[in-house]
């Protein structure tokens, strides 16, 4: 074991402590190194209640699946499967509908929304044709102008669009989720794949594009890059494409075949309706928790109390809309979704499986392409699931301008300071964590997801962890803990902390 009883004991010293400080209820973590094929699983709390966390859980790893769409893009144009300057709408026709982008938002004088957010109205421009000039290229560059629409957050949502005001960007972008607040209220909620489940009432993705691209776009094509729903429209018009090139399955059934088999990911499945999941998914899906300090968005349950961390298989938690969110999708059994249904089958932001089956798609990058597996004389073998240039091409850093999601160029850039496409990861030189006194080193990205997961990797070391809770990012803290003291940390222990922690060990240099 690389790993000596001390760094052991120091990391789960840290979830303890960060746990203490939040009103948390479990953490893990897996830290390996691809070149010495060596792994360990560090868990504190109940991953369900009475039950150690382990890597036999499954875990929700949201916005983390997207490395497994970056590598599934980098397969698929590998592939001649589709061209990065195709149109979207060749694969998906109803793009072309797509004629009204916002140019501009007007702010209300002195008038805040129930959220307290300053209310902006839409200024929009028609141009014909305006759909057919968003590209696959656009989608991998979040540069498609559909954005999220991520409205129906509670009394967090204040705390997520306050910030983006002090750009015109931002300012757009609030005037835009404040139109689908009037669109709420006359009772459409099917545009945002968060809501759709938020409100119980779950739809297919392809439900989910179609109504969203009745609104209005963010930006025009190829302007701004906006983080968004992108990733899901790339996994329809891989499915599109494969139907065009007469194969029989759909996005995320390839991607299975493609990725998941030959890595042994067994217990890996896309979720909401992509793949179906393990049979034994309600035994050992971990819970996800959560917090109300107030019912702003009327969605509480009815037993819900204020100010109380709950799991969502509490029998209190049930009817609250938390909850719903955190379950169901994970859940789900998809039964032969027509082919014809572009985004049925098609991956998103909702991975979920053992943590350490996502680092075997890590993995992959670290080793250029390569898994390693047993040939037909049970010998270890190299495969090349990739071609390394393939690897070298996700990896190179495009994305240099400020971006929305950042919050604006007058504030911190969450992904800073290089980005590779489709949002999978960020590139980090320098990244100073608050709480140590060293830093990353170059070769490191990162990425993190919905459900207070987070990866980080080093391709010149190999080294890499995969860590989080699975507190959902729509909840709140805790206003007291229950020794009655204010909650001083997030429920998410520092990931860059525990990284740190780890490779001090063995990487001097750090």
């Amino acid at each position: 074991m690389r790993l000596n009883e001390e760094t052991i004991s120091n990391v789960k010293k840290e979830m303890i402590k960060t746990n203490l400080e939040s009103g948390g209820l479990f953490q893990g973590c897996v830290y390996g190194n691809a070149f010495s094929d060596e792994e360990e699983f560090i868990g504190v709390g109940d991953g369900r209640a009475g039950e150690e966390v382990n890597d036999d859980m499954y875990w929700r790893w949201a916005s983390m699946t997207k490395i497994v769409g970056l590598l599934f893009l980098g397969l698929c144009l590998e592939e001649n499967l589709i061209n990065l300057d195709d149109p979207v709408s060749k694969y998906i026709p109803e793009f072309s509908n797509i004629n009204t982008y916002i140019s501009d938002a007007v702010a209300v004088p002195d008038e805040v929304d129930k959220y307290g957010t300053p209310v902006y109205n839409m200024v929009t421009k028609t141009e014909k044709g305006l759909g057919d000039k968003i590209t696959i290229r656009d989608l991998v560059n979040n540069k498609s102008g559909l954005g999220y629409g991520f409205w129906g957050l509670g009394s967090m949502r204040s705390s997520i669009l306050n910030p983006l005001a002090v750009t015109k960007s931002g300012q757009r972008m609030i005037s835009f989720i404040q139109h689908y607040d009037k669109l709420y209220e006359l009772g459409n909620t099917s545009s945002d794949s968060l809501v759709s489940y938020y409100y119980k009432n779950p739809l297919t993705e392809t439900e989910i594009l179609l109504e969203r691209i009745k609104q209005p776009l963010l930006c025009y094509p190829g302007t701004e890059k906006i983080y968004g729903v992108d990733q899901g429209v790339l996994g329809g018009v891989i499915g599109r494409a494969l139907q065009m090139k007469g194969f029989k399955c759909t996005a995320a059934q390839y991607c299975q075949w493609k990725i998941f088999l030959p890595l042994k990911m067994e217990k890996t499945w896309l979720c909401g309706k992509g793949l179906n999941p393990p049979k034994d998914v309600l035994e050992k899906l971990t819970d996800g928790y959560f917090v109300r300090q107030s019912n702003i968005d009327e969605q509480g349950g009815p037993k819900v109390k204020l100010n109380k961390t709950y799991r969502c298989f509490e029998e209190e938690a049930q009817g609250d809309g938390f909850a719903y969110q955190e379950l169901n999708r994970y859940i789900v059994s998809q039964t032969d979704p027509p082919l014809t249904d572009y985004l049925a089958g098609a991956f998103h932001t909702s991975g979920a499986g053992p943590l350490s089956d996502l680092c075997k798609i890590i993995k992959v990058f670290i080793n250029k392409g390569k898994y390693k597996t047993i040939d037909e004389n049970n010998k270890v073998v190299f495969k090349q699931l990739v071609k390394e240039t393939t690897i070298n091409f996700l990896l190179s850093s495009k994305m240099l301008e400020p971006e929305l999601w950042g919050f604006g160029d007058k504030s911190f850039n969450l992904l800073s300071p290089y980005e590779t496409w489709t949002g999978g990861m960020a590139k980090t030189n320098d990244l100073q964590s608050p709480e140590l006194p060293f830093s990353f080193g170059n070769n490191t990205y990162r990425w993190g997801g919905y459900f207070g997961n987070s990866f980080i990797f080093n391709t010149e070391t190999g080294n890499y962890m995969v860590s989080g809770t699975q507190a959902s990012a729509a909840s709140w803290q805790l206003n007291t803990l229950p020794n009655g003291k204010p909650p001083t940390s997030g429920f998410q222990v520092d990931a860059i902390k525990l990284y740190q922690l780890l490779t001090s060990n063995f990487d001097g240099k750090y």
